[in-house]
């Protein structure tokens, strides 16, 4: 995942966690255990959402 910061700056999200979460995802879907894919995708966002001041400000 890519998102545009308001300065134009792009950041990239696409950690590990975000990867197995994704694919977490894929397979309740392909199960088709739709209140764990559901559970999953709110929790995932959330966390994407919310975990910015958590975030080192310090670029390299």
């Amino acid at each position: 995942m890519h998102f545009k910061s308001e300065d134009g700056v792009q950041e990239t999200a696409t950690t590990a966690a975000g990867l197995w979460n994704n694919a977490a995802i894929g397979i309740s879907v392909a199960y088709s255990r739709y209140e764990i894919a559901i559970i999953l995708s709110v929790i995932s966002f959330l966390i994407f959402q919310f975990s910015e001041p958590f975030k080192s400000k310090d670029k390299l």
